[in-house]
């Protein structure tokens, strides 16, 4: 194992994150205050804990990245940085709209998140991801009756960490498999009733990988996470061809007045891909105040105003990862996402020797492939926990450890 110094205090540029995620992030669900209505220098202000965020990771140990991550890895990672640094600072030379840029989490923000990856290099990583994780889940356990007795929104966001805490299921004591037991339950609860479709899609999958990561076939696993990467390529294909959409195909499945029966994802890959094409915009994107152009959201304003209040033609952010992706940076940087993706998890499920690392290289693969339906790239709790995951499976420190190890590190803080 590497040894090394930690940094103490690392740890904070997550709490923090899951804290304000709660109560002031516009992706959240459970915010007390009309996002919309807020003055740009406001957001801003709203927005300030993602500096906060950013500011407690271990950046002394960039110098030694070496130490912790193979050195192609590196070299992508680099490229990545460099590459968002470029995405933003025309934008500012252009246009000089820094709160837009710095203050809304769609912008400039999404592209600081790959440098979480640093939380690769602490020793503690796993301790403390999962005991905030398992917070997260106590306090939208002790939200719930709150927002029903108030008639406030469902605490959503605080049950994210369920798509992944079954990875600790066979590492923690009864009392902490009852918690992640009722996170999953709770967590589904949330999302149905608040219409959010993907969250309980994504908890369904993470309960299938758990059974399929406890089978212990390195041949199967591979095969399944092979099939994870290679769904998003075929959707993406059926998108942009003239056959019908797998999207309008899976909604038919279910009864018109059902909220499963709506698609909203069909149209905007073409619209997308012809907004770019149109405007050479495909291979490097539109920056990080980067639209396209929604005739669909065009003709809704005209003929249903009251039902797509907010919606506007020119499209700054989309629901879709991959798409917002596209828009912002480009195929090239989707590219370059999809390297550092493939090579952690395929490399991960391979050599680790341990069920956690196994079970969260699937789970980078399930997360990959949900991109195509959802999962925003954006500064927010559920994207960056996925890169801290690529981080822990990524790193050196981890992947040679076998499950009595980790489960020291899980349950100790060294």
């Amino acid at each position: 194992m590497l040894k090394r110094k930690n940094i103490n205090n690392f740890y904070l540029s997550f709490l923090i994150l899951v804290f304000f995620s709660l109560f002031l992030s516009p992706s959240s669900k459970f915010v007390y205050f009309e996002w919309n209505n807020i003055f740009s220098v406001k957001k801003i202000f709203f927005n300030f804990y993602i500096y906060l965020s950013i500011f407690f990771l271990p950046y002394s140990f960039l110098d030694k990245f070496d130490d912790y991550f193979e050195k192609k890895l590196k070299i992508i990672f680099y490229i990545l940085i460099f590459y968002s640094f470029f995405q933003i600072i025309p934008d500012i030379i252009k246009t000089s709209k820094y709160t837009s840029i710095f203050g809304n989490p769609y912008f400039g923000p999404m592209f600081f998140v790959p440098i979480y990856l640093l939380w690769g290099t602490q020793l503690n990583a796993i301790y403390w991801f999962n005991r905030i994780s398992l917070i997260s889940i106590k306090i939208g356990l002790f939200l719930i009756p709150i927002s029903i007795i108030f008639s406030i929104p469902l605490p959503t966001t605080a049950f994210l960490p369920s798509y992944y805490l079954l990875s600790i299921f066979d590492y923690v004591n009864t009392k902490k498999k009852l918690l992640i037991i009722l996170g999953i339950i709770a967590g589904l609860i949330c999302f149905y009733l608040s219409g959010y479709r993907s969250g309980v899609t994504m908890i369904i999958l993470s309960i299938l990988i758990f059974f399929t990561n406890r089978l212990n076939n390195k041949k199967f696993n591979k095969l399944v996470l092979y099939i994870f990467f290679i769904i998003p390529v075929l959707i993406f294909l059926n998108q942009i061809s003239s056959d019908q959409s797998i999207f309008s195909i899976i909604a038919n499945l279910f009864s018109t007045d059902t909220l499963w029966s709506v698609d909203t994802r069909s149209f905007m890959t073409k619209e997308v891909i012809l907004d770019l094409n149109s405007n050479n915009k495909i291979l490097f994107g539109k920056g990080s105040l980067g639209t396209y152009y929604s005739n669909f959201f065009d003709n809704m304003q005209h003929y249903l105003p009251y039902k797509f209040q907010g919606e506007q033609s020119l499209r700054y952010q989309i629901e879709i990862g991959f798409l917002h992706y596209l828009v912002k940076a480009g195929l090239f940087y989707i590219f370059l996402i999809f390297l550092i993706t493939f090579m952690i998890s395929v490399k991960c499920l391979s050599r680790s020797k341990n069920n956690l690392l196994r079970y969260l290289s699937l789970y980078i693969g399930v997360y990959f492939m949900f991109s195509i339906i959802e999962n925003p790239p954006i500064f927010n709790l559920k994207h960056i926990s996925m890169w801290i995951i690529l981080a822990i499976c990524g790193s050196k420190i981890f992947i040679n450890l076998d499950d009595s190890k980790i489960k020291t590190l899980i349950l100790e803080k060294n």
